[in-house]
């Protein structure tokens, strides 16, 4: 069974988040070295997207939104990067805005 390779994920403050991460090409070979990103960098990447996402599901004026992205990491070509879907990892993006009667 191959190993699932683990991710470290290091915060401003020192602290360290370890996560798993699906191997992107299963033909790629992921070695036992330990993959590292920083959090501002994956924000980085992610903030654009939600900003996008929240700019345009306001204009569908909803008196109330709640939006969850689900994010996986993956390992591409030596690098870790964040997937909104595909493979076994769950992610995704939830929706939910609710409108009062009036």
């Amino acid at each position: 069974m191959p190993k699932t390779p683990i991710v470290e994920i290091s915060m401003a403050n020192g602290d360290v988040i370890l996560s798993t991460a699906e191997v992107a090409d299963p033909e790629q070979e992921v070695g036992d070295g330990k993959l590292v990103i920083k959090a501002r960098e994956l924000v980085a990447k992610l903030g654009p997207l939600a900003s996008e996402i929240k700019e345009s599901l306001t204009e569908l004026t909803p008196d109330e939104m709640t939006v969850t992205l689900k994010v996986g990491l993956a390992i591409e070509t030596g690098a870790v990067v964040a997937i909104l879907g595909g493979g076994r990892v769950e992610s995704g993006i939830e929706v939910a805005m609710t409108w009062s009667q009036g």
